[in-house]
């Protein structure tokens, strides 16, 4: 897929987004957003990136946090939550992380990290929404999963 191609899906799924005033209103526009936006990383390389959003599920900010290898990619909670912590009115926020490997199943190293963070974040105060994993279009939730 061209970059240019999935430029202009990005943009759609975020003017789709401006028109909900920005909301998070589906976890079917959440993941049409998410497989767009991996798509356009680098495949070979595992990313770890957030979503921090308002109380009433509004898209303020989303970042790679951390960049890995081919197999993993090192995530530090302190350094979700330094991030989530400096956006002014983050009120709740997702998790994401792709599969180079092309198949989405959740590893027992991505449900550990995703309880660490989701513990942490109630201890804050922080909504956390979901964990998500990502092989090119499949999206799996592990918080539709129950294993979080």
């Amino acid at each position: 897929m061209s970059c240019t191609l999935i430029e202009q899906a990005l943009q759609v799924c975020e003017e789709r987004a401006q028109l909900d005033g920005g909301f998070i209103t589906s976890s079917r526009d959440t993941r049409e957003h998410l497989a767009i936006w991996f798509g356009s990383l680098d495949p070979g390389r595992e990313h770890f990136a957030v979503m921090a959003l308002t109380t009433r599920n509004q898209l303020i900010d989303k970042r790679i946090l951390f960049e890995g290898t081919i197999s993993k990619a090192h995530v530090y909670p302190r350094e979700v939550f330094r991030y989530l912590l400096a956006i002014d009115n983050c009120g709740a926020f997702i998790i994401a992380h792709n599969h180079p490997s092309g198949d989405a199943t959740p590893s027992g190293a991505d449900i550990a990290i995703s309880k660490v963070i989701r513990d942490t974040a109630k201890v804050l105060d922080i909504e956390f929404l979901d964990s998500l994993v990502i092989a090119g279009a499949d999206v799996i939730s592990l918080a539709e999963e129950r294993l979080i």
